[in-house]
């Protein structure tokens, strides 16, 4: 899988959306999984999600299943609730 990821992102109100690399950070996937980068993340787990089209594509259950195998999180939507955490604080640090 390349970067072509990039262009797939999770909608945060009506008006903005957030890239996965950006809420997905780097750091954060080395935190949490035994992979480097997002990329490399879904690329191993069979997962297709280089467009937001993919990506609600995916079967949930079966994401879960692997985010169990492959994170200290127990779903999707754990593991994406922390990320969105994680990003909104380093926003709000960032403005001070």
């Amino acid at each position: 899988m390349t970067k072509d990821i990039k262009t797939t992102s999770i909608e945060v109100d009506a008006n903005a959306s957030v890239d996965f690399t950006d809420l997905f950070t780097n750091a954060f996937m080395k935190e949490h999984t035994s992979f480097s980068d997002i990329y490399s993340f879904f690329e191993k787990g069979g997962f297709k999600a280089k467009t937001n089209e993919d990506f609600e594509k995916i079967d949930e259950k079966s994401l879960d299943a692997y985010i169990i195998k492959q994170t200290d999180f127990s779903s999707w939507l754990e593991m994406l609730a922390i990320a969105s955490n994680e990003y909104i604080a380093t926003k709000f640090e960032q403005k001070k």
